[in-house]
């Protein structure tokens, strides 16, 4: 009968461990480890179970480590599409993916875009355009504002976050056109109500 009573070791592991150490480990294992993340090393380095571990992430995220994972793989991708020289089949394998097709098909239901069209939408002419006009202001500083809204929403800490508002708010002072102003406010509160992938 006592036997049954007795905790495992890594059940009395799992109840010493914090569930805000666990979720935080595995999102920092998403952002610095996102080419070969894995929840299993976050469950190995602490000792717990990859169920317990998962149902932390999910009831503390209200995503899977798998969704998250994805997103930010999508999102460091669409990055080196529009910052870096890198060719499309290099920054497939940079976030993480053998697979072409399926890249191709998660990018696509993401951005309503191929790679490449949105990589030739983002850069060159647009953008020239967009210098010569003056509109670069309107155009690239609420997409800043919005991008690090999802990370304050989706990874920040409370500290951080609070810092990050505050300065959101003071930028969005800069953005010269008064409608565009509008447009960037209403969707920095569609990010704070969990949509995303707004841009200019």
């Amino acid at each position: 009968m006592m036997a049954k009573l007795e905790r495992s070791p890594q059940q009395a592991r799992m109840e010493a461990v914090s569930r805000d150490a666990l979720v935080q480990a595995a999102l920092q294992e998403i952002t610095q480890n996102y080419r070969e993340a894995s929840l299993s090393n976050v469950a190995r380095a602490y000792g717990v179970s990859l169920a317990y571990v998962s149902e932390c992430v999910r009831a503390q995220t209200g995503r899977t480590y798998k969704e998250l994972l994805q997103k930010h793989r999508m999102e460091t991708a669409a990055r080196l599409l529009r910052r870096s020289d890198l060719n499309i089949q290099q920054i497939i394998a940079q976030v993480g993916y053998e697979n072409t097709s399926y890249f191709y098909r998660l990018f696509h239901e993401r951005y309503g875009l191929s790679p490449r069209e949105y990589r030739l939408g983002r850069t060159g002419d647009r953008f020239m355009s967009l210098v010569k006009s003056g509109q670069i202001a309107n155009c690239c500083q609420p997409n800043a504002l919005m991008t690090l809204k999802e990370y304050l929403e989706d990874y920040a800490t409370a500290d951080t976050r609070a810092k990050g508002i505050q300065l959101i708010k003071k930028e969005l002072e800069h953005i010269p056109n008064p409608k565009i102003k509008e447009i960037a406010t209403c969707n920095l509160k569609k990010i704070e109500e969990g949509k995303r992938d707004f841009r200019f």
